[in-house]
């Protein structure tokens, strides 16, 4: 029987609540929901009030942006001064207004002469105009949406066929443990993509070639989601990919791509983030 990947559109909430994954618990503490366009690249955020009795906390960082095609926006503490955060995020905007998020934490810097007290900056190096609505910080739980698998910040990978991601390294130290796997998919109409530990060797998620799930495929980019536990099946030949993910279409005719991976741990869904060095 054929296991299907879980579809996150509004259409299928129900779905969300069947299986019981939760987003994690928030509260909100940053929230400038006006629209911003940029100035001379540049939009700031003032936070230092509203962070400052968070400091070393983990917090999610969202908005919505739009900008052109290739654009890349950095967000990050402005002059790394004062109370804001921690990391610095490369953010890939397009034409369409889309939504971004990342985890992160409240950072004290100390204030720095003549800087500011804290705020968050977005920034293009290239002298871009883009804008930004909807910008929010919410306190999360500890460790909570946390990308563990590095590689796939800004990347898309194509494929006809067979599209393989290598997991092994991200996911060795974590064997026996829960982990939420998403990602977005998008090739021909009614197409079915199975998703697989491939070869059944080293490291990897907790579904074999034998009872793979299935992914139904549009020509719109669209998110899913499934469940899964680590496993170790060993190391069943040398020559193999030591721990891998793969994306296969049978029918071999189609071309599809897959884009923003991620891998969190435990049982709770979030909005994808990159991977952030440190975590």
């Amino acid at each position: 029987m054929k296991k299907a990947a879980i579809l996150l559109t509004a259409v299928c909430l129900f779905l969300v609540i069947s299986v019981s994954l939760a987003t994690a618990e928030t509260k909100l503490l940053v929230n400038a929901p006006d629209t911003q366009t940029s100035q001379r690249s540049y939009i700031g955020i003032d936070v230092r009030e509203q962070l400052s009795q968070y400091v070393g906390r983990d917090i999610m960082v969202s908005f919505d942006a739009v900008g052109s095609k290739d654009q890349i926006v950095s967000v990050y503490a402005y002059q790394s001064s004062g109370i804001s955060i921690a990391d610095k995020y490369a953010c890939p905007l397009s034409e369409n207004l889309e939504h971004y998020s990342f985890f992160t934490t409240v950072k004290d810097y100390g204030l720095k002469e003549g800087r500011s007290q804290g705020g968050v900056a977005f920034y293009d190096s290239e002298s871009g105009n883009y804008t930004i609505s909807n910008f929010r910080i919410d306190l999360v739980d500890a460790g909570a949406g946390k990308n563990i698998l590095p590689g796939y910040e800004l990347e898309v990978k194509t494929a006809r066929g067979a599209l393989m991601i290598e997991l092994a390294d991200a996911l060795k130290p974590y064997v026996g443990q829960h982990v939420v796997v998403s990602f977005e998919l998008c090739g021909g109409a009614n197409k079915d993509i199975a998703i697989y530990a491939y070869q059944k060797n080293g490291v990897s998620i907790g579904f074999s070639q034998e009872n793979s799930l299935h992914v139904p495929m549009t020509t719109n980019y669209l998110r899913y989601y499934f469940p899964t536990v680590v496993t170790d099946y060993g190391i069943r030949n040398e020559t193999y990919t030591p721990g891998a993910m793969m994306f296969y279409d049978e029918e071999k005719n189609t071309p599809f791509s897959v884009r923003r991976v991620k891998i969190e741990l435990g049982d709770n869904l979030t909005d994808w983030q990159p991977y952030l060095e440190g975590n």
